[in-house]
């Protein structure tokens, strides 16, 4: 995982003062996680990135996979209250952005909260399809 976060880092970025580099390190290693923790998928996931302008700053990062998403997660998942939720109507990419909640007993479900946040504090965008 450890490499993929660094090939995403270095292969967008040639000039790194611009940004906080731990912060994007921890975006991309926590949705990257995500990824490999809770997608149960059989392919390996996708991770892209490009850079949408150049005088702008702005870039674009892509990771994907094949897996069975956050909604069949929390239905299949070990939090019985979650999976209630999930069941009565409740959004499973809102429950993930609220943080706390983890389809997962061991994980804490801070992932897509921290990831909201250090998208935030770039002043970027977030969008999550599942």
């Amino acid at each position: 995982m450890e490499q993929a976060v660094k090939d995403v880092v270095e292969n967008i970025f040639e000039d790194y003062s611009h940004i906080n580099v731990e912060a994007f390190r921890k975006l991309i290693s926590e949705l990257t996680e995500n990824v490999l923790v809770h997608s149960e998928a059989i392919y390996p996931g996708y991770t892209g990135a490009r850079q949408l302008s150049q005088k702008e700053m702005t870039y674009e990062i892509t990771i994907a996979d094949s897996g069975i998403g956050l909604t069949e997660s929390y239905l299949s998942g070990e939090d019985d209250d979650l999976r209630r939720r999930v069941e009565r109507g409740a959004s499973a990419i809102d429950l993930a952005m609220e943080g706390l909640n983890s389809s997962k007993k061991l994980h804490k479900g801070f992932g897509f909260w921290i990831v909201k946040r250090l998208v935030e504090e770039a002043r970027g965008s977030l969008q999550i399809i599942s």
